[in-house]
């Protein structure tokens, strides 16, 4: 064992370390175009709210993923892909116990996927090697998913390419609820019927504006396809926004006559330093 190794492991032995893993919105989501890679251009105010995940690490003789949700894979989980890139990218070859609490609603356009991986990622970071740079994290992160990157900005953020360009914004605080029908939609077949004459006109930039003067102008251009994906989507929308590609609403009054099948969970928007994660 090497001494850089040796005393990474004398650092790390018995230490457990917890994280929380935020779910985001999408305030609007603009689709801009196809690109000639498949992926779809976009432009959109992600946000992050206080409804977590938590991610729990710790050295451990061999590796484990646990999960609390048994409909998630344990061999092929995005949190596993996340340590494997961490390992591949550093050559930290230890191994760690993962347990990951799961309370955001899959399928829900909320990106809890994506927060499982960068909270892994800084977890990782935390854990073996603290020099690392946050725009690394930020690159590696997007290796396996695009909206990833978004997790390591301070909380709320104009995200566009993919998702994957990522920029800092300042907004009044968020205090909604969000709407979760209790069921899954796939963002391949949303994204598949997307139809460019469906989509807003609206400019990007007076849609960012809005947000920060108070006066938030809510659209989503994946409205008419998660429509099309999931039907039964439409007879929740009322004056509720899609988040993403769904299934998950927001609004910013208490919804009323919901159906029994809905969930409903009061968020606020949530904020991080470039030194230290999402906290309550």
């Amino acid at each position: 064992m090497d001494r850089a190794r040796e005393k990474r492991s004398e650092r790390s032995v018995q230490r457990s370390l917890t994280f929380l893993s935020p779910a985001k919105l999408n305030l609007f989501f603009r689709i801009l175009g196809k690109r000639s890679d498949g992926y779809h251009e976009i432009a959109s105010i992600f946000q992050a709210i206080n409804l977590f995940d938590t991610l729990t690490i710790k050295v451990s003789s061999e590796d484990q993923f646990t999960c609390s949700d048994s409909n998630i894979a344990t061999s092929d989980n995005l949190v596993v892909k996340a340590l494997n890139l961490f390992r591949e990218k550093t050559n930290i070859l230890d191994k760690v116990s993962i347990h990951l609490e799961k309370h955001i609603p899959i399928g829900a356009g909320l990106g809890g996927g994506s927060s499982n991986v960068a909270t892994c990622l800084w977890a990782l970071k935390t854990l073996f090697d603290s020099s690392l740079k946050v725009s690394t994290l930020m690159d590696w992160g997007a290796e396996i998913g695009s909206d990833v990157p978004f997790f390591f900005a301070s909380g709320a953020a104009v995200c566009k390419g993919r998702g994957e360009k990522v920029e800092d914004i300042a907004l009044p605080d968020f205090k909604g609820y969000v709407i979760s029908p209790n069921m899954h939609v796939s963002t391949i077949s949303v994204y598949h019927n997307v139809d460019m004459k469906q989509v807003s006109d609206i400019p990007v930039e007076t849609l960012i504006r809005s947000f920060k003067s108070r006066e938030p102008i809510f659209i989503n251009d994946l409205e008419h396809a998660a429509f099309q994906v999931e039907p039964s989507l439409k007879e929740i929308k009322s004056n509720y926004h899609l988040t993403g590609s769904g299934s998950c609403f927001f609004s910013l009054k208490a919804p009323k006559n919901l159906p029994s099948s809905c969930k409903l969970f009061p968020v606020k928007s949530v904020t991080r330093s470039h030194t230290t994660w999402y906290c309550q």
